[in-house]
């Protein structure tokens, strides 16, 4: 019976090939968008857990009140960072400066306002800044040394002409920040984001004199030792920390988390903003429904007699409704199938454009839970939109459905 139903469907939705085909459409475009959508986010979900598993979600981050990038009165201090260390449950600290300033690559050259970090080369601290920044990986040259004076790492870009100058840095050449000339000892790999690809990290010594900003941080990291929670880390850092600078609970002129709730802060922002868009793509997914009922409505009323005919031949009313769920059950699964498909289309195309333009971050990922869920979610709305048809159908009476002419 499975076989007679599954052929009888088939033979009826591409029977009326054009009304099928309009709404195929309709919900293949419904799906389409909220394919695209997912895969979008669920690319940049992936590229913040990649950094956050490079970074190390058990690290503790510190930083003034108002930010990396507040007024600068609330900076941490070189006293803090010797405190932090000399605390039992701090295995190390590694301070960072953050700043804007202007790069150029000669003196009267055009100059670009980059974002620049200063990362501590102490020995004891450099290994701890370098696995902080870990997926910081250098592609061509090395790292900064110990002691490293006068030198920069850039980002990728520096190496690709037309990016940020008109020709292509290479090791050994020099440049100017704020005026200074440091020279290049290597530059990363390509992040996926133009801020990060156009930075540039030098030694938190040359730092401090080039930004006339002595003992003055705008982040630590901290990392406990092995079997330390996070959690309970960060909340005795603030308690010692908030002890040492004689400040009042609610007043701290810092801030605490971990580095994990940092990023789960992230994936809940992107959370958020996947819902929002894929809440307004549903809309069209909705109006697909109302379509696929109105479908079925139609499919009823123009296979009354027929309907009459296998009900006085014996066919149950679970058969006749089984029926017309199934076809509107596969017009649903055909709609998802071909918009995933599309959609895998767009999405892949739109992929390369942004990550041409330097958006790596943002490339799509096409996990299988989304293609099975896509076209099962399409298929489901399909056989509940003609639910309610299917049970039209099911009730008419054998004699009055043998009148219909």
């Amino acid at each position: 019976m499975i076989k007679d139903i599954g052929n009888y469907v088939v033979r009826n939705v591409f029977s009326n090939l054009t009304r099928s085909s309009l709404t195929i459409l309709s919900i293949m475009i419904g799906i389409m968008a909220i394919f695209v959508f997912l895969s979008f986010g669920q690319g940049v979900t992936s590229y913040v857990d990649e950094i956050a598993e490079d970074m190390g979600v058990d690290n503790v981050i510190i930083m003034p009140a108002g930010g990396p990038f507040g007024t600068g009165e609330n900076d941490l201090t070189r006293d803090d960072v010797d405190f932090l260390q000399n605390l039992g449950r701090v295995y190390n600290v590694a301070p960072f400066m953050a700043e804007i300033v202007e790069i150029q690559r000669e003196e009267d050259g055009p100059g670009y306002y980059i974002t620049m970090g200063g990362m501590s080369t102490l020995p004891g601290e450099l290994e701890f800044s370098q696995s902080v920044y870990a997926e910081f990986d250098i592609k061509v040259g090395r790292d900064l040394q110990r002691n490293a004076r006068g030198e920069v790492v850039l980002g990728h870009n520096y190496r690709e002409p037309g990016k940020v100058f008109d020709r292509a840095l290479e090791v050994g050449d020099r440049v100017l920040i704020n005026g200074e000339r440091f020279r290049v000892v290597g530059f990363w790999e390509p992040i996926g984001n133009p801020q990060d690809d156009t930075s540039a990290m030098i030694s938190i010594f040359d730092a401090e004199e080039l930004l006339g900003k002595e003992d003055k941080f705008q982040m630590l990291y901290i990392r406990g030792h092995e079997g330390d929670p996070p959690d309970e880390l960060a909340d005795y850092i603030e308690e010692q920390l908030r002890r040492f600078k004689d400040e009042e609970v609610g007043e701290e002129t810092f801030m605490v988390m971990t580095m994990e709730f940092m990023f789960q802060m992230f994936d809940q922002m992107f959370a958020l903003i996947n819902g929002i868009v894929v809440a307004i793509a549903s809309i069209s997914v909705f109006v697909s429904a109302v379509n696929i009922a109105n479908s079925m409505y139609t499919s009823v009323l123009e296979r009354t007699k027929e309907i009459g005919i296998m009900k006085a031949l014996g066919a149950r009313n679970s058969y006749i409704a089984s029926i017309f769920m199934a076809e509107s059950g596969l017009l649903g699964f055909l709609g998802g199938s071909l918009g995933v498909a599309a959609g895998y289309g767009i999405a892949t195309l739109g992929g390369q454009i942004v990550e041409a333009a330097g958006y790596g971050m943002l490339v799509p990922a096409f996990p299988l839970w989304l293609i099975a869920g896509c076209i099962i979610f399409a298929t489901l709305v399909g056989a509940l939109a003609g639910l309610f048809p299917s049970l039209q159908a099911a009730r008419l009476k054998p004699v009055d459905a043998l009148r219909e002419e």
